[in-house]
């Protein structure tokens, strides 16, 4: 049976959370309250999808969803596809690695030498790309 997933961002947007008002954080069902490296993620347009485990994030390593869940020991982990674990304490470090993953795979294919449009402008935010415009005759 396949793993039963939902779109964080329509959730929230139906009304699925409610404010956590003593630390004006956004919690759904009223139990669980969302890391702070998820909500930061869903507030800066990049999908992410609930799932029973946690969530995964689109756009990551230019291969897919990375698997972002918590920790028996209270920490956020970042989980790729081969079940590596990176503790998150903030949605720039996840930018961060990202970053990492992305400078490590961009020579592999063609079109991977672009970062994915949905991490760019935190990329740039966090100053670790530049931006290079280039020009060509139009005639070509």
């Amino acid at each position: 049976m396949a793993e039963e997933t939902h779109d964080l961002e329509e959730y929230l947007a139906k009304g699925g959370r409610k404010q956590e008002e003593s630390r004006g954080r956004a919690a759904y069902s009223g139990e669980r309250v969302l890391p702070s490296v998820i909500e930061d993620a869903v507030q800066k347009g990049i999908r992410v999808v609930l799932t029973l485990d946690g969530y995964e994030i689109d756009g990551f390593y230019r291969g897919g969803p990375i698997r972002v869940e918590s920790g028996a020991d209270g920490n956020i982990y970042a989980i790729d596809r081969k079940d590596k674990k990176t503790r998150l304490e903030s949605f720039d470090d996840l930018v961060r690695l990202n970053y990492d993953w992305w400078k490590a795979s961009r020579d592999k294919k063609a079109d991977w030498v672009n970062p994915g449009k949905e991490w760019v402008e935190e990329f740039g935010r966090l100053n670790l790309v530049k931006r290079q415009v280039m020009y060509i005759p139009g005639d070509d």
